[in-house]
């Protein structure tokens, strides 16, 4: 996974890197149930318990119960992907 995530632009690593401290609210190196359920009722979604269970769930390679900065690449890496960008 790090040796694919080197390939990145710079640029969009800077900014997934200012995503990923901003949802890693107490500064631990990963993001948690608890930050992304922070984030999502910050943003108005309040009612998304559920998807956040599957995002982390997903995500987690290392299966620890929290997502930490390589995991959240990739796993925007795919989401791009999938979204044709």
């Amino acid at each position: 996974m790090k040796i694919i995530i080197k390939f990145i632009n710079e640029e969009n690593i800077e900014d997934l890197k200012k995503v990923f401290l901003a949802l890693d609210i107490r500064n631990t190196g990963f993001i948690t149930i608890t930050d992304l359920r922070t984030a999502m009722i910050n943003l108005g979604y309040s009612d998304a318990s559920d998807m956040i269970d599957g995002i982390v769930k997903k995500v987690d390679y290392l299966e620890h119960g929290k997502i930490n900065y390589t995991e959240f690449l990739m796993a925007t890496m795919n989401y791009k992907d999938n979204i044709g960008d």
